[in-house]
């Protein structure tokens, strides 16, 4: 079982059978390919959490099966930036790009105020000072994650998650009463833990309490996978043995519809911020489908006449849903599904893009190596971020929205100022 986290504003491609998801409150992009590359961010969409189909032991981060995976982290102050490949996490001040500290782990995040780094694999993980790398405590069973205000952490081991405070250690409360690996994560808000179990249910806590609210079971199916809606009023759930979405009303805990396979075979099922409308887009057929939550109807589709292996996602207001065809990004009002804008400069498939924090610009990446920055309305291409010797396979806009940080094939993390286009760093 995995965490899918609060990265609702990235945009990524498609996952075939293998899948690969975010987890943490705390991370906001991810792409496919050789390289992955992940930025720490104020928490914006959904949050959620997922089981795994072969009965082990829930994990955070990353689910994947590639060759060869690099990550890169940027804290939110900017100082610090955590790389990771093969198994080893190395710690750069951004200032000199030197490589400060290296640890073993699959996987690390900062906490939010960037004083703590999570590091660890499936079965532990341990919290570090940043500035000296002392261990501070380690953690048995998947991978913990922060809180919103990043006080407290919670873990998942065995049937029971718990939430530990982070300066000491110090057990504040758990959530118990799967009978089943759990894992389990943050609302945005941080008042309410989801948990996913093996035991084919998903449940709702009070985070101050550690009572449960609702719980979400699907017997003939199972549980893979959960998110829910920002404003907290719906949850959304995948089956382990078929895949099969399920749309609850978390008030009342009653399913309001399930949705076929074939209907929204996509990595990337996605709330609108205020909870209205649901959006996926599916392998048959080539649109983008917009749902109304209260009813579980199809209110309108949006068409694309040539795809791209990029999902689909609402803008940061929800106003606007973002599509790809090919090489053209194409931004529809969501009230009316009229096309409003497009932006088309890349010369081949667009890979991913990311919405600025406050919307008002655009990041792209295609097969092409470009990375372009758009101003959203009226669409305007502002920027290019050029000269790379390999594939870039990942964008994303720094906390600060000052940098934008990017990945390439080869391994190697770049630092750009975002008002003048400067490379400032790059690390590898």
């Amino acid at each position: 079982m995995q965490l899918i986290g609060a990265a609702r504003r990235r945009v990524t491609n498609q996952c075939p059978a293998e899948k690969l998801k975010l987890w943490g409150s705390a991370l906001s992009l991810v792409s496919i390919g050789l390289l992955t590359i992940i930025a720490m961010s104020l928490p914006l969409g959904e949050f959620g959490a997922q089981t795994s189909s072969d009965n082990t032991t829930p994990q955070l981060m990353l689910q994947l099966s590639h060759a060869v995976v690099v990550s890169a982290v940027l804290s939110s102050d900017n100082k610090y930036l955590l790389t990771r490949g093969l198994g080893i996490v190395r710690l750069w001040e951004t200032e000199n790009s030197q490589v400060i500290r290296l640890f073993e782990g699959d996987y690390a995040i900062f906490s939010p105020d960037a004083k703590y780094i999570l590091t660890g694999n499936r079965s532990n993980a341990r919290l570090l000072e940043t500035q000296t790398g002392r261990e501070m405590r380690s953690f048995e069973g998947g991978s913990p994650s922060f809180s919103p205000d990043g006080k407290c952490i919670l873990s998942g081991n065995g049937e029971i998650a718990r939430l530990s405070d982070t300066e000491s250690g110090r057990e504040v409360r758990r959530f118990d009463g799967h009978s089943g690996a759990v894992s389990a994560v943050f609302s945005l808000d941080g008042k309410c833990v989801l948990t996913v179990s093996m035991d084919k249910t998903a449940r709702l806590w009070d985070a101050e309490t550690g009572l449960e609210i609702r719980r979400f079971e699907d017997r003939v199916a199972g549980i893979y996978s959960a998110i829910c809606s920002l404003d907290g009023k719906y949850v959304l759930t995948k089956g382990i043995k078929e895949t099969i979405l399920r749309l609850w009303e978390t008030r009342s805990g009653n399913e309001i519809r399930s949705f076929k396979a074939k209907e929204v075979m996509d990595c990337s099922e996605t709330f609108s911020p205020d909870g209205k409308y649901m959006l996926t887009k599916g392998w048959e057929g080539q649109d983008a489908k917009l749902w109304d939550t209260q009813t579980g109807q199809l209110i309108r589709k949006f068409q694309i006449e040539l795809p791209s292996g990029m999902s689909v996602t609402f803008s940061i207001d929800g106003k606007y849903v973002l599509t790809a065809s090919w090489t053209t990004l194409l931004l529809w009002e969501t009230e009316t599904g009229r096309l409003v804008q497009k932006y088309s400069e890349h010369s081949a498939p667009i890979q991913s893009a990311n919405f600025s924090a406050d919307g008002r610009h655009l990041l792209t990446v295609g097969l092409d190596r470009n990375v372009f920055l758009w101003e959203m309305q009226p669409a305007r291409l502002i920027r290019r971020f050029e000269g790379y010797a390999n594939p870039v396979l990942s964008v994303t806009f720094s906390p600060d929205g000052k940098h934008v940080l990017t990945a390439d094939e080869g391994g190697t993390g770049h630092l750009w100022e975002m008002g003048s286009g400067r490379e400032i760093r790059s690390c590898r």
